[in-house]
């Protein structure tokens, strides 16, 4: 579980034990990042065949590994820009 960021740093270095005594010779990197937050998605309905764009509006996104769900199907999405996601409705 990571620590609270008070420092707002992007990434730290992180080594890893499973004793509290001895750790890992490799450091690897840890990064933080803000939540996105979603402030506006149009359109607020679609064909049930899927196939809708839906685009989704808001801050801090970020350029990868971007998935969208509807129910319990998820979706791959594309990112536009930092305030502008899309993804592609399934059936």
């Amino acid at each position: 579980m990571s620590p609270p960021n008070p420092q707002h740093l992007t990434t730290i270095p992180v080594k890893f034990t499973l004793n509290g005594q001895n750790y890992t010779d490799e450091e690897f990197t840890f990064t933080f990042y803000n939540p996105p937050n979603v402030v506006d998605t149009e359109p607020l309905l679609g064909s049930v065949n899927g196939g809708t764009v839906v685009n989704f509006w808001g801050s801090t996104f970020e350029k990868r590994n971007i998935t969208c769900q509807f129910g319990n199907i998820e979706v791959r999405g594309t990112y536009i820009s930092k305030q502008h996601l899309t993804c592609v409705a399934p059936a």
